[in-house]
């Protein structure tokens, strides 16, 4: 049975980009939408299927329906790359929905897994073959040939792929995808590595909040240890209706001057600009990101 090394070091991870161009830098590339989902990596051995969180965590036995169908097609020696994801009937994403199933125990997972539909983007050996040190290219058609019979309906299915170009990039941001993903086509897969021949290039929107708090930094964190703030709570408006969040991201000088301020910023409501991934269900933010504070800005403007 062919080793590739430990399981927690095994995903390759993807350098963030600013632009289609920056991404790319000149090479042969396409583009694949960023699903919203929870990535998982896929073994396939003599004991059957077996799934883990990119950390090395098991999830096996929260997709039964998916394990069995990838059993009953993949040979021993197998290793797949993928993004479990929960669309709803739309066929927009639902984070929350990926984030239940994985999230759970496995008697739960398996009652509420039918929504979940496993995206395909990598492969990282086949038969017994290590397929890593083979451009993108070549696995990307290797995929191709494995699941060629997959159809929408099917719990399984092929990133889709499209040149990669600046209108592709706003197409995906259309559609409601959180970015996209752009892979240099000669490129072997790195595990254990950020690879700039694999790069993210996200949407954030940003939004205008109110300061209502802070919360300390986990208990073990320099942060802690400094006695500095770990994050700021705020309070957004959507529609007129208050949505209330968390949010880190602070320079050292910045989360020094907040820590010396905040009794103050709290009681002048002071306004911070906050950037965000995607909206939750509810219209909670995703990632939320602390920008800057906003001297320019009072809080009954960002509830009108």
């Amino acid at each position: 049975m062919i080793n590739l090394g430990s399981t927690e070091k095994l995903a390759m991870n993807s350098h963030p980009a600013e632009s289609v161009e920056d991404a790319t830098r000149g090479k042969d590339s396409i583009i694949e939408p960023k699903f919203d989902g929870i990535r998982l990596l896929i073994r396939r051995d003599e004991n059957g299927v077996q799934m883990f969180a990119r950390s090395g965590k098991s999830k096996t036995g929260k997709l039964p329906a998916i394990e069995t169908l990838l059993e009953s097609i993949l040979p021993d020696g197998t290793w797949l790359d993928c993004e479990a994801v929960s669309f709803n009937l739309d066929g927009t994403q639902d984070w929350g929905g990926a984030q239940s199933v994985l999230g759970s125990n496995v008697e739960k997972a398996q009652l509420i897994a039918g929504k979940i539909k496993l995206v395909v983007f990598d492969v990282l050996a086949y038969d017994n073959m290590d397929a890593r040190s083979l451009p993108f290219r070549q696995r990307r058609e290797l995929l191709e040939m494995i699941f060629d019979w997959t159809t929408n309906s099917d719990p399984i299915m092929l990133s889709p792929t499209m040149p990669a170009t600046d209108e592709a990039h706003a197409a995906n941001l259309e559609f409601g995808f959180e970015g996209s993903m752009l892979k240099h086509l000669d490129a072997p897969y790195q595990s254990g590595r950020r690879s700039k021949s694999s790069c993210k290039l996200k949407a954030q929107d940003t939004v205008d909040a109110i300061i209502i708090g802070s919360k300390p930094g986990r208990p073990d964190s320099w942060i802690a240890k400094s006695g500095l703030v770990g994050a700021i709570t705020f309070v957004h408006f959507e529609n007129g209706e208050p949505i209330e969040g968390a949010c880190s991201g602070m320079t050292v000088s910045e989360r020094e001057m907040i820590t010396r301020q905040i009794s103050t910023l709290i009681a002048e409501k002071a306004v911070i600009e906050v950037s965000y991934m995607t909206r939750m269900p509810g219209g909670k933010l995703r990632h939320p990101q602390f920008k800057r504070i906003r001297d320019d800005k009072t809080a009954a403007e960002c509830v009108s």
